[in-house]
């Protein structure tokens, strides 16, 4: 049987070394081969849990629902405290649109007074975004909108985020 032969940078003809593993070695890569994938599982596993803590860390808390009229009387008495208890949170308002007002190109506002009557209402603004679900709701009807608090004025006004729910006309 012929010997395989290298050259080496001469062109010189050397014999082949064979590599021998020794039983050390072939233990030492069966264990790699073995936990490589094991390994792998556990990082893929915690960049996942680390993926889902920041995602929940990005999710705003569920909108909370606020009696309007309990939050118009606060607001008389001092609106920086109730601006400074719902800043950066949506909150639930639900009343009777009471007038519309506004040019559409900037949005569009809506009175909202509570359900149960008095003088007193929130202006809630409406985006552009928005304006094409306003259609169906004229004076006199019931609504539920989220809202932000936007900065303390002489009247609660808010920005609405969506229109949750729509009553018949009281």
């Amino acid at each position: 049987m012929a010997r395989q032969h290298d050259e080496d940078e001469d062109g010189d003809s050397l014999p082949k070394k064979r590599a021998k593993m020794t039983p050390l070695a072939i233990v030492a890569l069966i264990a790699g081969l073995t936990l490589f994938p094991v390994m792998a599982a556990l990082i893929v596993r915690q960049l996942i849990q680390d993926a889902k803590t920041t995602a929940a860390a990005l999710v705003p808390p569920p909108s909370e629902s606020v009696d309007l009229a309990t939050i118009l009387a606060e607001w008389k008495t001092n609106p920086v405290a109730v601006f400074e208890r719902y800043r950066n949170r949506s909150i639930m308002l639900s009343g009777t649109v009471k007038a519309v007002s506004g040019d559409g190109s900037s949005g569009v506002y809506l009175d909202i007074a509570p359900n149960n009557g008095g003088g007193r209402y929130a202006r809630v603004r409406f985006r552009p975004a928005l304006l094409s679900s306003l259609k169906d709701y004229p004076v006199g009807t019931s609504i539920t909108v989220e809202v932000t608090i936007d900065a303390p004025d002489m009247r609660l006004r808010a920005t609405a985020t969506r229109i949750v729910q729509s009553g018949a006309t009281p």
